[in-house]
């Protein structure tokens, strides 16, 4: 980028130049160099009329020079009067070599002036256009062709990408059959004809949505034509290759959970997050929010949730890193209720709140509306529906969800290792109805009995995939936190249980799954205190405690130290988190 360029752009409305960086750098060029073709057209136009040329004329021609005074129109007889302190017309024809350079240097500083006006208002317009009124026919046609050869680029993108993502998913099949068997195993449940019937009513839904609000634009028609084939082709091909990949895919999501993997800049802000995401009553999606904060500005500046025009900040733009997140974590909870996301692990529904604090709320009703929810596909006639509508060159970033969801990653898959635990969890699922965030929890700590052992000198509280030393508090507060309980932190102690907001007292009457048990309120830390997780009552009633110890003979899983499920009666003060306490 020139100097001119960068003096043409700093030139523009704050609106017009936040516009201007949102668009990637090709984009950019392209517009800058219509810029300069319209403005040096429209430019030759307005000069045509008052072009002059000057000559020499020598000192003798008098006559002529009377003869090309007279023909000078108003502006430039009042340049050449002001040339000259002489009181004579025979003076002021007689310009010098000197007189005639200072002229054509004039003739270029208006011809400039006039190239930068002109640049200015074709550039506004194509930006915003709200001074689309000020260019000619011909210039709106160039910038309409524009808009409609920019749309074609991005649709046609999406075809290809969609050609080459159903050709790998139909190939990735297979390789889903044998994580299939081994979960069948687990969970012994046959969803493949479920699974199919949902595939089935879901591209049902699909094309009649479809067709109904998309008929009246052509190329947008025709490229949901083709996706749609993608997706109808893929579906069954996924159907009939890899059934039981599907099946087992669909079950096990069950037990699914996900965490952040964000920058240090990022990580720090936590405890800000945390206290806003606790303020709007969505404290376990915290690390939801981080990604997002990962993805709009990696922690660093001031805005970096960029949430100044959200309404909700106290300025515009906002004065402080605390502001921007109370604006933003304000913002997110708004979408999480209009998509109707009550868990972190509702990938569908999340997707759509996150592409909601994208464009806008107004994305997630029409969504809901003319598809059922979020896909990638509608995002992107989303935004090339709202760039035509507001004559913008883009509209938000259709592909939001896949960006933020790169820093929010699923947890290993979960696997009971002990048998005997495999037994009492499919006991306890039968006898105890809770949600499927509690048992996520519970099969989280389930999965490291026979794996961990007790030691409060080498506990790992740094939310590795497979702890080898962890004390009591360190285990429960990773099975919350890998079931998805983020606002449990990993390195949390007895105290911490004692003193989190995001619990609440319960007495020992009203004991239900996934509630936490401490001996004391008031013991301290350090061995004189403990914690566990109630996992619900057996078939004969016996109520069945998860934690870890350094030795319990109530144990029920074949080890007496270590993780384990006990019947443990040490413990006396309760609590449930808040969000489970319905």
């Amino acid at each position: 980028m020139n100097s001119e360029e960068r003096e043409l752009i700093s030139s523009l409305s704050n609106p017009a130049r936040k516009m201007f960086f949102a668009l990637d750098r090709n984009t950019q060029k392209r517009l800058l160099k219509k810029t300069k073709e319209l403005a040096i057209r429209e430019t030759k136009s307005k000069k045509s009329k008052s072009k002059f040329k000057l000559i020499y004329i020598p000192k003798t021609e008098n006559k002529k020079k009377l003869d090309l005074y007279s023909k000078m129109d108003e502006n430039k007889q009042v340049f050449f009067q002001s040339l000259s302190k002489a009181n004579t017309y025979d003076n002021q024809l007689k310009p010098s070599q000197q007189l005639s350079d200072q002229w054509a240097k004039s003739e270029r500083m208006d011809k400039r002036k006039l190239l930068k006006g002109t640049s200015k208002v074709i550039l506004e317009t194509m930006l915003l256009g709200t001074k689309a009124s000020e260019l000619n026919e011909n210039d709106q046609n160039d910038f309409q062709k524009m808009l409609q050869e920019k749309e074609i680029r991005r649709t046609s993108k999406i075809v290809v990408s969609k050609v080459k993502n159903g050709l790998s998913k139909s190939r990735a099949k297979s390789a889903y059959r044998k994580k299939a068997a081994m979960d069948s195993i687990y969970f012994g449940k046959d969803i493949a004809s479920k699974s199919t019937r949902k595939s089935s009513k879901k591209i049902s839904e699909m094309l009649s949505k479809s067709f109904a609000k998309m008929a009246s634009n052509p190329v947008t028609m025709l490229v949901l034509m083709v996706v749609l084939l993608i997706g109808i082709i893929g579906g069954v091909m996924g159907a009939i290759v890899g059934a039981g990949g599907a099946e087992a895919s669909g079950d096990s999501e069950r037990h699914s959970s996900y965490q952040c993997q964000v920058s240090e800049n990022v990580e720090k802000l936590r405890g800000i997050v945390e206290k806003y995401a606790e303020s709007y009553n969505i404290p376990e999606f915290v690390d939801v929010i981080m990604a997002i904060i990962q993805q709009e500005s990696s922690g660093v500046g001031i805005d970096v949730m960029q949430s100044s025009e959200s309404g909700y900040g106290r300025h515009n733009p906002v004065l402080s890193q605390e502001e921007s997140i109370d604006a933003g974590v304000h913002v997110f909870a708004d979408c999480l209720k209009a998509a109707k996301c009550e868990s972190p692990s509702d990938i569908n529904t999340l997707s759509l709140a996150l592409q909601g604090y994208n464009f806008g709320k107004g994305y997630i009703s029409w969504a809901v509306e003319n598809y059922g929810g979020y896909s990638k596909e509608n995002a992107a006639t989303y935004s090339a529906m709202m760039v035509l509508k507001l004559g913008w060159l883009n509209y938000g970033d259709m592909n939001y969800v896949q960006h933020v969801l790169r820093y929010y990653v699923k947890n290993e898959s979960t696997v009971i290792a002990n048998a005997d635990a495999s037994e009492i969890l499919e006991e306890l699922e039968e006898n105890n109805d809770v949600s499927e965030e509690v048992w996520k929890v519970i099969y989280k700590g389930a999965s490291l009995i026979g794996k961990v052992t007790y030691s409060m000198d080498k506990r790992q509280g740094d939310g590795r995939a497979n702890p080898e030393y962890l004390d009591c508090s360190s285990f429960t507060a990773w099975a919350f936190h890998k079931g998805g309980i983020t606002c449990v932190p990993y390195n949390s102690t007895t105290a911490t249980f004692i003193g989190s907001n995001a619990f609440t007292d319960i007495s020992a009457n009203d004991l239900r799954p996934g509630d936490i048990g401490l001996i004391s309120k008031t013991a301290p830390p350090g061995g004189a205190n403990h914690v566990g997780i109630y996992c619900g009552k057996l078939k004969d009633g016996t109520k069945v405690w998860m934690h870890c110890t350094n030795c319990s003979p109530t144990s029920l899983t074949g080890n007496t130290s270590g993780a384990m499920f006990g019947v443990y009666s040490g413990f006396g003060y309760f609590r449930r988190l808040k969000s489970w306490n319905d």
